[in-house]
């Protein structure tokens, strides 16, 4: 999971310099890749959020869409409307990366002052054990008959 976070981070900065740096061909083999991390990172991370994942599935489609305008192209131009769509897609999954990093900061936050708790009485993380009645005699008689059966 750290390689395709890693992985999805670098390949948005390719996109973002080759958008400002870059032309035609170029900005739209950076810009594939980066659609591409990015579907593997959604399959890594799933979200509970079913209107964000659509969200985040239409603007790719759009996006390639408008990769295949330029791609089309005999003089492989690219317009500033679309390099400044493109950046807003970037900026969008970058806000992404940062909320998952968020989340999980905050379960590892949560876990690690549960750990670090007070635990005397309380070994198991539940609440304090509660003694249970004594074994009925059955159990008994079945420990005469059968000496290998350990008692519970």
């Amino acid at each position: 999971m750290k390689d395709t976070r890693r992985d999805l981070l670098a390949a948005l900065n390719a996109c973002e310099k080759s958008l400002s740096e870059g032309h035609g061909l170029e900005i739209v083999e950076d810009t594939t890749t980066t659609i591409r991390f990015a579907q593997r990172y959604r399959a890594h991370f799933k979200h509970e959020d079913w209107e964000d994942e659509k969200k985040l599935r239409r603007d790719a489609v759009d996006i390639l869409v408008i990769l295949r305008n330029i791609a089309e192209r005999e003089d492989n131009l690219v317009e500033e409307q679309e390099k400044e769509v493109v950046r807003e897609w970037c900026r969008e999954i970058r806000a992404r990366v940062d909320r998952d990093d968020d989340v999980r900061r905050q379960m590892w936050e949560r876990a690690q002052s549960w750990m670090q708790g007070n635990w005397d009485g309380n070994e198991w993380g539940t609440t304090p054990f509660i003694s249970l009645p004594p074994l009925p005699a059955q159990v008994d008689h079945l420990r005469t008959i059968l000496p290998s059966v350990n008692p519970i």
